[in-house]
């Protein structure tokens, strides 16, 4: 696998703690940190890990979103953090 488009990207500089507050990535993605416009450390781009590592697991279904939401619900969703499990996985 080959991890690519860092136009997003910023350097971390591990030396210092900082947050950021920009909005900008793609919805279904994005920590609800970030959704939600608070600030936000390098802890968001695990949570975007984290959903692209559901996805490969379950055959491309994402934990919260699907096919019948909007940007609106899906964020509702996401804000009450109701995960989907697929069938494959342990609860």
């Amino acid at each position: 696998m080959k991890v690519i488009d860092f136009g997003l990207s910023a350097k971390f500089d591990l030396s210092s703690f900082f947050l950021l507050s920009q909005q900008c990535g793609t919805l279904i993605y994005m920590a609800p940190e970030i959704i939600n416009k608070a600030q936000y450390s390098k802890s968001v781009d695990m949570w975007s890990v984290g959903i692209i590592m559901y996805m490969l697991l379950s055959g491309g279904r994402h934990p919260f979103y699907t096919k019948q939401d909007t940007s609106e619900s899906y964020i509702k969703k996401l804000n009450h953090n109701k995960l989907l499990y697929d069938e494959g996985f342990s609860k």
